[in-house]
Order: structure tokens, then C-alpha cells, then sequence
């Protein structure tokens, strides 16, 4: 009988002075909110990807999946948020997204497996 997710998470570290909390399962709902980030639909009916798609669908993702993080401003944390996400440096966003890509092929997997 299927169930609510119960959501668990998991701390990655990404080097040794940062680190991310992340969801351990995309719900439903999260997923409904990815594909949005990155598909248009015309009038018709049509769907097409965004010319911007990948970048959008990667900030979503990180709003959607971590929780938590260790990031700060002038020495204070600060929430995890679609505009804080913007004003992370590049190099940062990119271990985030490729931590997350493993993690939730790492998931995938282990589902597939039971």
C-alpha cells in the first residue's frame, strides 16, 4: 500500500568548510515544481523547453532539496532561499548541484535495487 514520504535527509559535505542538508526523496510535488522551472506550455497545449531550462531547473532543484546549509553573510547564517542561491559564487552552486545529481542517482539506484 503506498505511503506518504517520510522525509529524511542527509548532510554532504562538499569541502571541508561547507556543507549542505538535503532531502533524502524529490516528493510529488517537488517534482511537479522542477518540471515547471524548466518547461513552457503554449496555448495549444505544446510543450517546449525553456531556452534557459538547465539553469532554472538546477536553482529550483536547490531550493527544493537542501534544507539547510552552512552559508553566511558578514559571519551570519542565512536561509536557504532562491535569492541567497543567486548570490552564492558559481563554483559554490555547481558542487551543490553535482552533490545533489549524485545523491538522488544514489537514491534512484538503491529503489531500483529493493
Amino acid at each position: 500500500m503506498p505511503e506518504l514520504v517520510k522525509q529524511s535527509t542527509t548532510r554532504i559535505d562538499l569541502r571541508d568548510d561547507f556543507w549542505v542538508v538535503v532531502k533524502d526523496h524529490l516528493t510529488y510535488g517537488d517534482n511537479i515544481s522542477l518540471r515547471k522551472s524548466f518547461m513552457a506550455v503554449d496555448e495549444k497545449g505544446k510543450v517546449s523547453l525553456r531556452s534557459e531550462g538547465a539553469e532554472e531547473a538546477n536553482r529550483a532543484l536547490i531550493a527544493l532539496a537542501v534544507i539547510e546549509w552552512n552559508v553566511t553573510s558578514d559571519g551570519q547564517p542565512v536561509p536557504v532561499t532562491r535569492e541567497n542561491i543567486d548570490l552564492l559564487e558559481d563554483e559554490d552552486a555547481q558542487l551543490i548541484i553535482k552533490a545533489l545529481d549524485k545523491h538522488y542517482k544514489g537514491a534512484s539506484a538503491k529503489k531500483k535495487r529493493q
